[in-house]
This record gives C-alpha cells, structure tokens and sequence, in this order.
C-alpha cells in the first residue's frame, strides 16, 4: 500500500495515542484528491475505529452520512469575507 502524506500522519497520529509502533498500524482510506491540509486531522470516528478494531481483532469500517461528516468532524474550517459590492450606474451591454 503506498503511504501518502495523509496516511503517514493517521499512522503516525494513531501510533502515538494508542502507545503503538507505526508498523503496527494499517491505515486504509479512500483517495480524497488534494494534500492541502483538510485532511491532515485526526477525527474521532478513527479513533474509535482503531479501538474497535482492536477489541474485536476484525476490520472496522465507519460510514457516516453528509449531515453527520459536517456535524462530527472537523473537516470546515470557520471563515469570514469582507466583500465590497460595486455598482456602476450605465450598464453596457
């Protein structure tokens, strides 16, 4: 499996929470496109996936809907625009 900068991180996240060595842990995620740092997080949902999977010595797989991936992680990042609206009074067509 290759490791992208966004596996290596989860791995090494994980690794560090759960007192395991890197080599230890198996990160599988879907391409997401992009390495621009939205997905440089460690969410809770893989956290607990991690735990299970550990408890239960089988593959664990957590799907959540559009409203919950808005509503349980971190992915959006709060900004504020000041935009200035500009209105001339001829228009040309």
């Amino acid at each position: 499996m290759d490791l992208d900068p966004v596996h290596y991180y989860i791995q090494a996240l994980l690794a560090g929470m759960l007192g395991m060595r890197e080599g230890d842990i198996r990160v599988i995620k879907p391409h997401t496109g992009g390495g621009f740092g939205g997905k440089f997080e460690l969410d809770s949902t893989q956290f607990c996936s991690s735990v299970l999977s550990m408890k239960t010595c089988k593959p664990v797989k957590i799907i959540l809907s559009r409203e919950e991936e808005f509503t349980a992680t971190k992915r959006r990042i709060p900004m504020y625009y000041a935009i200035k609206l500009v209105r001339q009074k001829t228009v040309y067509f």
